[in-house]
């Protein structure tokens, strides 16, 4: 796919700079499947708001809005997901976006034209000459330090045994590296196979404490359309798919995100609630409890 090939188109904005909801719109969530509206789009507003929004809060918004319009711009309008994550132990703000491997033709894929189109911000992995198929890329980057130049840093996600597993791995100089996986299951339909992968772990006893499963499984966000069981090379993982502006403003004020993005949420919560969200957690126990290590939500632009 030639750089450029496919090119976002403009979207309308408010007095006050927000991207207005169209007609045009397809709200998808990790896995790329589109998720349907839940209310009339008259007067909403775009899910990429929050992105922005989280950008602006991190003045990071002029290092990566150009790489990231470049990114919307080769693949398309709604088709790369992004992810805002707050870690719990230093409140630094990262970042995730990912696009459709659309061939899986070797030898790089999507990773390629992303190369040649950030180019003038990035230096992306260009030691790197080969890689397996993978059906998404991910670029993860945070805020650049004042007058830095900022990185990103790519993951890989493969096809695993299942059509239901998703193996993550983490390219660097030398190639991928295995790094975890990700097993999709519906939250009801699939309930003892949920409970089985997420005692499956190496990172919390659930049988020294009962009380711990409750803790992980967060019942706010239950009534979700998928859960994603994740394990990493550092903890666990569990991500909640399809949840709405209510369960995503209990997620920022549960796990703290920065006050102004709380009061952004709540002031643009009506013109939201159209949208289906995805919720991530990373965990792991410690002192006798769930010790969440970084949080996300995600959408798409």
């Amino acid at each position: 796919m030639p750089p450029l090939e496919r090119r976002a188109a403009p979207t309308p904005t408010t007095a006050d700079g927000l991207y207005l909801a169209t007609e045009r719109d397809v709200h998808r969530g990790v896995g790329f499947d589109a998720y349907p509206l839940l209310r009339p789009i008259r007067g909403k507003i775009r899910a990429e708001n929050l992105l922005w929004n989280s950008l602006e809060h991190a003045r990071a918004r002029a290092t990566w809005e150009a790489p990231l319009r470049a990114i919307q711009a080769l693949v398309g309008r709604d088709r790369s997901v992004w992810s805002v994550w707050l870690d719990h132990e230093s409140e630094a703000l990262s970042w995730e976006v990912r696009v459709l491997n659309p061939n899986g033709h070797p030898p790089l894929g999507i990773l390629e034209p992303l190369r040649e189109i950030l180019a003038p911000w990035v230096d992306l992995l260009p030691s790197v000459r080969d890689l397996p198929d993978y059906a998404m890329l991910g670029l993860r980057f945070d805020a650049a330090p004042p007058g830095g130049v900022g990185r990103m840093h790519v993951e890989l996600h493969r096809r695993g045994p299942s059509p239901r597993v998703m193996q993550v791995y983490r390219v660097e100089a030398g190639g991928p590296r295995l790094a975890g996986h990700d097993v999709a299951l519906h939250p009801k339909r699939d309930a003892h196979e949920v409970l089985a992968e997420i005692k499956a772990s190496r990172f919390v006893s659930y049988s020294l404490d009962r009380r711990l499963l409750g803790r992980t499984l967060i019942p706010e966000l239950f009534a979700c359309r998928r859960l994603h069981v994740g394990r990493r090379d550092h903890c666990d993982a569990l991500g909640f798919s399809g949840v709405n502006v209510d369960q995503l403003k209990f997620v920022h004020r549960r796990f703290d995100f920065p006050e102004p993005m709380r009061a952004y949420l709540a002031r643009h919560r009506d013109r939201l609630e159209h949208i289906l969200f995805d919720v991530v957690t990373e965990y792991v126990a410690r002192d006798g409890t769930i010790a969440h290590l970084r949080t996300g939500f995600r959408s798409c632009f």
